[in-house]
């Protein structure tokens, strides 16, 4: 379905700009949404626009249409063949979302913005905003195109503004503004102003001072608006609503949110198995343990011996295993076995499994004793070959500048983390700067020279450094030994704040 996708996409390159200019109609996008009854009576009589709109609250969670990844694209692709401008607008949307070449993102959108489609205009002014895909970062251009399509009631850009002024971009943070806008999006069912506004609520550390300028029925009516995306089956929104409910002492409701969200979303899996290792877990247990929802990775058993083969319900049971999550013996032979079944399972492997080996293999050779150094080095080329990715970084850095004498490596951490601060941000980006700080004080000139040889080689993230981690586990039997190296970069999370 991907290949055939891109290769639809492809198509509308050729199709000249003069075809161009279809009416722009209200919808769901500016909280006009077509009633259900007279959505389904278009979508079944196969009028364009409804296929549109249909797609747009079906991605959305929205309208009361159930999330259908398929379906949504299947329906976008057809409306996209007659210039719909929000089909147009969504071409863009969906390849972002599946991380495809930004050069294709960008020229998908290129196509919408000739349509016009106040959302197309919302998505561009986004890029320039973030200077992201081949944009130049121009914010007075980014904030013209986003206040433009604010003025045309499009509800995303609501949560735009919110995220604007909530961060200072302008010059100064006004949070009182910044809350205004999340609550317009709300009033729109925006599930990105809900999950903003949620997350004041929970005092998380960006949005702490947020929680004052919300009350506690604008509080509840953003849970509600991500309820109801979560219940339509959106991946995203179905993980922050299970974690709001995990947050606010509701682990039982939370929990079997979070495993449907793994099945598409490697992120709340690994929500999960942070969960599994802190003292919520504890501190809840009777809960957790109700009939009705046993625990987070007995379910995933339940799931997988139901015949579910999706390699996110895989990836949590074989982590589980590892992490010694089940009551009893772990079944680590096992863990390893399932973990390596994916990352064995295409040429490009399994990214997120391959995280999960690197944690299992790290951790064993450090903290266990008896075992092969081999072991470690295994975890650390698991974490080399994703390099490129801010977790893989993070811990590169954060392992080799560990006291343990088993991997510290002072050159090799102070180039890890060079790169590991420029990729990552918050909490992890301040642990790594001072880690940073740490090391380069007390570094001797030797492991500064050979730090910024290493630097100067673009290790650890240059292809040609993953590849010898590629080469080295392929040899080892973590990856198909006739696997050629690819060296695209997929992010295994998604971690975007648009």
């Amino acid at each position: 379905m991907r290949f055939r996708w891109i290769a639809f996409f492809l198509s509308l390159l050729f199709v000249p700009s003069s075809l161009w200019g279809a009416k722009i109609l209200d919808g769901a996008w500016n909280g006009k949404p077509y009633s259900l009854e007279v959505l389904e009576k278009g979508v079944a009589a196969g009028r364009t626009a409804a296929l549109s709109e249909w797609a747009f609250c079906s991605d959305n969670g929205i309208n009361g249409v159930r999330y259908d990844e398929d379906l949504i694209q299947e329906r976008v692709q057809k409306a996209a063949a007659e210039n719909d401008p929000l089909a147009l607008y969504l071409t863009a949307s969906l390849l972002e979302g599946q991380k495809a070449d930004p050069k294709k993102i960008s020229a998908a959108l290129k196509i919408a913005v000739e349509s016009k489609h106040p959302m197309a205009l919302w998505k561009l002014g986004v890029f320039h905003r973030l200077g992201i895909f081949g944009h130049e970062k121009d914010l007075k251009k980014g904030m013209g195109l986003i206040e433009g399509a604010a003025e045309k009631n499009c509800v995303r850009a609501y949560g735009s503004l919110a995220i604007v002024y909530r961060k200072g971009e302008l010059g100064e943070v006004d949070l009182e503004k910044s809350a205004k806008y999340s609550l317009i999006g709300l009033s729109f069912n925006d599930s990105g102003a809900a999950e903003d506004i949620c997350r004041a609520r929970l005092k998380e550390s960006k949005h702490r001072g947020l929680y004052t300028h919300y009350s506690e029925k604008e509080f509840q009516a953003a849970e509600d608006c991500l309820k109801a995306a979560a219940d339509a089956g959106v991946p995203h929104e179905t993980y922050y609503y299970g974690l709001l409910l995990v947050r606010t002492n509701r682990p039982h409701q939370g929990i079997p949110h979070l495993i449907r969200a793994a099945h598409k979303i490697s992120y709340a899996n690994d929500y999960l198995i942070a969960l599994g290792k802190s003292p919520l877990r504890y501190r809840f247990k009777p809960m957790c343990y109700a009939s009705e929802y046993v625990t987070e990775w007995k379910q995933a058993e339940i799931i997988n011996e139901g015949g579910d083969s999706d390699p996110n319900t895989i990836r949590l049971l074989a982590t589980s295993y590892l992490t010694n999550f089940i009551d009893g013996h772990p079944k680590e032979d096992k863990g390893v076995e399932m973990l390596l079944g994916l990352t064995k399972s295409s040429e490009r492997g399994d990214c997120a499994a391959s995280h999960s080996l690197a944690r299992y293999f790290t951790h064993t050779g450090l903290f266990r004793s008896g075992v092969d150094e081999t072991v470690l080095d295994r975890g650390m080329q698991h974490y080399l070959l994703h390099s490129r990715c801010p977790m893989a970084a993070h811990w590169l850095g954060s392992l080799y500048g560990d006291k343990n004498p088993k991997v510290r490596d002072v050159p090799k951490a102070i180039a890890a983390l060079r790169f590991a601060i420029k990729i990552n941000t918050g909490a992890w980006k301040k642990g790594e700067q001072k880690l940073q700080k740490e090391l380069l004080k007390n570094a001797t000139k030797e492991e500064l020279a050979e730090a910024e040889d290493l630097i100067a080689d673009d290790w650890p993230h240059a292809a040609k450094h993953r590849e010898i981690a590629f080469k080295k586990l392929q040899k080892i039997g973590d990856l198909d030994p006739k696997a050629e190296f690819n060296p695209r970069f997929r992010f295994p999370q998604d971690a975007g704040d648009f």
